[in-house]
């Protein structure tokens, strides 16, 4: 059941943030989007009931109870969580009988520090990944996706999350993203693979970026005053290195050091200009 065809029965339901969360009146009802939530004293107690009952029963059709990760992601349970992580969220589309187990078995072939692979529903798949020298950069993983969709005749989209190392922020910055990849999805058809940088530079969500936990978050792991400096830098020169010693009094060794060490803590790539910008600008939003 999608989220407008819940609205259909009860106009007055919304669709869950990082807030509506934690309000206790709320009945919690799952939907195609994630969960919408109705206020428990507009329902009879049988409406609660067989409300409650549904999304139990969806969740055992779908085998989502298995997934330790599931209620990390979607219900907002506080877990501890073993090492920073990230989430890449899939939509398929396939015009013929999926195989799933073996779609699954390649994603945790090519994912080996994988934490969990699980699917939403007949075409959404989240892919929760433990960060370590040989995660994927997102150039590989579309050409990962890209040999998948050849070998099974379907196609993909994904979205490549940032990694999260604090537990409490693990649930509403990927909150934010899921918002940001249903955004993409519907106006960026013919595009595989996308970032936070791809989507910043959409344009689409910068008039309230600084209300968004997922940047506040980012900004405060991601940054110093040092690296702020050398990054405003690289941005203004365009990614010349040459240039930027030059502007900033620094070895060129010092600067290739400085990135490199940058880059192994968010897994950006400073050679993308996107991901470039994306620093600019949460620089400028936050610095």
């Amino acid at each position: 059941m999608t989220f407008q065809e819940l609205l259909g029965i009860y106009p007055a339901a919304v669709l869950l943030t990082e807030n509506d969360a934690k309000e206790q009146e709320l009945l919690y009802v799952k939907v195609t989007e994630g969960f919408a939530g109705i206020r428990k004293a507009a329902l009879t107690q049988n409406e609660q009931k067989l409300l409650k009952l549904l999304t139990q029963i969806n969740k055992a059709k779908t085998g989502l109870e298995e997934h330790e990760w599931y209620p990390i992601l979607f219900e907002n349970q506080k877990l501890s969580i073993p090492s920073t992580v990230r989430i890449i969220q899939v939509r398929l589309n396939y015009h013929h009988d999926f195989l799933k187990k073996e779609w699954i078995q390649a994603i945790k072939e090519f994912f080996s520090s994988y934490l969990d692979v699980f699917f939403l529903n007949e075409t959404e798949a989240i892919i929760v990944e433990e960060k370590d020298k040989k995660s994927a950069t997102l150039t590989e993983i579309e050409g990962f996706f890209q040999a998948l969709d050849g070998d099974f005749s379907y196609e993909t989209q994904f979205f490549l999350g940032s990694f999260w190392k604090e537990p409490s922020e693990v649930y509403p910055c990927f909150q934010n993203e899921r918002t940001l990849f249903s955004h993409v999805c519907r106006t960026s058809k013919k595009s595989k693979g996308f970032t936070l940088g791809e989507v910043v530079l959409k344009g689409s969500f910068m008039e309230d970026l600084r209300r968004k936990r997922l940047f506040q978050t980012l900004y405060q792991q991601w940054f110093t005053p040092d690296m702020n400096q050398l990054l405003e830098s690289l941005w203004r020169q365009q990614g010349n290195i040459s240039s930027v010693s030059k502007e900033l009094f620094l070895h060129r060794n010092t600067v290739v050091y400085r990135m490199e060490r940058f880059q192994e803590h968010t897994f950006l790539n400073l050679k993308c200009m996107d991901d470039v910008f994306l620093c600019h600008f949460l620089i400028q939003l936050f610095g």
